[in-house]
């Protein structure tokens, strides 16, 4: 089956063709959950797993709101603080002071008294007025610029710790990561990732993103690939994936991409037997799977296949953005956000439709970026319905429960 998209200005209309509607589907809604509070109607959120449950966090004219959010969609106990708009950020974890994930903290980069730029976390506990702050994480370096900053932040599946990592694009220095508990207390050692024993040898990384893995926690460093004596390889990059448990880094894997990565816009999710990845650029969107188990060492290539082109959109900007890939048998299932609405696309390991596409529901044909959780046996994501009439105010959200048949 070929995909083809049509942009014009305001819309962009998904066209199937070769594989009509008796095409088995690729994907599924399990469950569909509308939300209505003011929580939801933040369109920028992030959906932070911990333990069992989640926590849904977002911020919005100088306020952060958060609360919990349920499997089944109940969104409960949210709470909230004034937070002026910072420099970068903010960024958020959800740690255990008591129960899994029952304290935020709203990492952010602010200018220090000095003038120099800070990392900074801001406690809160759900029904306080106000949080606790700034907690300084990191002073960093002189002559940084907000520019160079790049930040991520993730929490253990368990709910109990956080991860925050940091770093300066583009520099060849090797970014920091803490872990973080309860009010914002670093925990362990300073962690470096992609460190060398000669500074030379450090990477220029562009994308630093925490991502799942088998693990509790990951991080993952892109950046553009270069042979031994120093040149780069057109159109390659590296990507090497740091797997840590609640305390410590356990592993990394470096990997070869045959096509570069735009903008940080890459994904990743653990498989029973690997890795499974997607990512874009301007050429088009990209699929690939490693093979090796989780800890183990292994450094080669990914086999990768390209499942979206650039030739099937109007513009590289109509293309939509990968912001999950699960693994569904041998094959792997891609979320991908459009203005228009999210859809859910499925390919085998050699890059071929399998199966009818799933566009999930939108009341007004105009949503926000869907974000997602990828979980052994059920994915969830949520995004917002946007009116199209200024002020272009969120509607309402959706959470939804997916699930994809290992086999077609």
């Amino acid at each position: 089956m070929k995909r083809f998209w049509t942009g014009i200005p305001g819309l962009l209309t998904f066209l199937l063709v070769g594989c009509g509607s008796d095409a088995p589907p690729g994907a599924r809604v399990a469950k569909t959950i509308t939300l209505e509070t003011a929580l939801a109607r933040i369109q920028n959120v992030q959906l932070l797993r911990t333990g069992a449950d989640f926590v849904l966090a977002g911020y919005e004219n100088g306020r952060v709101a958060w609360g919990h959010l349920s499997e089944a969609g109940d969104l409960s106990a949210e709470t909230g603080f004034a937070l002026p708009e910072p420099v970068l950020g903010p960024y958020f974890v959800a740690v255990k002071k008591a129960t899994a994930g029952d304290q935020l903290i709203a990492v952010v980069v602010n200018q220090g008294a000095d003038g120099g730029f800070q990392l900074q976390g801001f406690v809160h506990n759900p029904g306080e007025a106000q949080a606790a702050g700034p907690v300084v994480l990191s002073v960093l370096p002189g002559g940084v610029t907000k520019d160079m900053v790049r930040v991520s932040t993730g929490v253990a599946q368990s709910g109990n710790v956080g991860l925050v990592a940091w770093g300066f694009q583009g520099q060849g220095i090797a970014p920091t990561y803490r872990f973080l508990g309860p009010d914002a207390v670093m925990l362990g050692e300073v962690g470096k990732i992609g460190d060398a024993a000669i500074a030379l040898d450090v990477v220029k990384w562009d994308c630093l993103k925490i991502l799942q893995t088998g693990t509790a926690l990951g991080i993952g460093l892109a950046y553009p690939f270069e042979e031994t004596n120093g040149t780069l390889l057109a159109g390659a990059y590296g990507f090497e994936r740091f797997e840590l448990d609640e305390t410590s880094l356990i592993s990394d894997t470096p990997m070869q991409l045959q096509d570069s990565v735009k903008a940080c816009q890459i994904t990743g999710a653990p498989t029973t037997d690997g890795y499974t990845m997607a990512w874009k650029n301007d050429s088009g969107i990209f699929a690939g799977r490693l093979y090796n188990p989780v800890g183990s060492a292994v450094q080669g290539t990914v086999i990768t296949h390209m499942v979206l082109s650039t030739t099937q959109f109007s513009t590289p900007n109509d293309i939509p953005t990968p912001v999950f890939v699960a693994p569904a048998g041998p094959d792997s299932v891609l979320g991908l956000s459009r203005e228009t609405g999210p859809l859910v696309s499925r390919f085998t390991y050699d890059g071929a439709a399998h199966g009818s596409d799933l566009v999930l529901p939108s009341a007004t044909g105009k949503t926000s970026t869907m974000i997602g959780w990828v979980g052994p046996s059920k994915t969830f994501v949520t995004y917002a319905d946007i009116s199209k009439v200024a002020p272009f105010a969120v509607t309402k959200r959706y959470f939804l429960q997916l699930e994809f048949p290992s086999l077609l």
